[in-house]
């Protein structure tokens, strides 16, 4: 007799649950460091505009409409970065709640699991009880004969 779980349909319906979540966190993880790249490389936009900034004023003589125009890059810079930091809260405040949905389908799924493996012990223990019996019965029947 072949062990046949009852909640199959359930189990496969929670694992494809789980999957989806599984699929929208790492999709809402991939935006979240997409976003902390960006903002990276703000910054290290910045940092050679500092450093083009100070090639400047060594060199003789200063040319100050491009120094201005460095200065008021690095302002503007420093705006968007602000901006981008605020998308970037939002995207990992989404990346956090997917996580909790993720954690919860997959509990769910673990618990049909636990119940898979449970119901298996049991049949296979029911299993081992009627061949038991069987050998017994054998056995009695060839003891009998004799």
């Amino acid at each position: 007799m072949a062990f046949k779980f009852r909640f199959e349909t359930l189990k496969k319906h929670r694992k494809t649950l789980r999957d989806i979540a599984q699929k929208d966190y790492a999709d809402a993880e991939a935006k979240a460091n997409e976003q902390m790249q960006l903002i990276e490389s703000l910054y290290v936009q910045i940092d050679e505009a500092n450093e083009k900034s100070l090639k400047l004023r060594e060199a003789r003589p200063v040319d100050m409409d491009q120094m201005k125009s460095i200065e008021e890059f690095v302002e503007l810079q420093k705006v968007k970065i602000e901006l981008e930091r605020e998308k970037a809260r939002e995207l990992l405040s989404v990346m956090e709640e997917k996580q909790e949905v993720l954690m919860e389908k997959a509990r769910e799924f673990k618990v049909v699991e636990i119940l898979r493996a449970k119901e298996l012990e049991k049949h296979k223990e029911k299993m081992r009880l009627i061949e038991a019996k069987e050998v017994d019965d054998i056995n009695l029947m060839r003891h009998s004969r004799s």
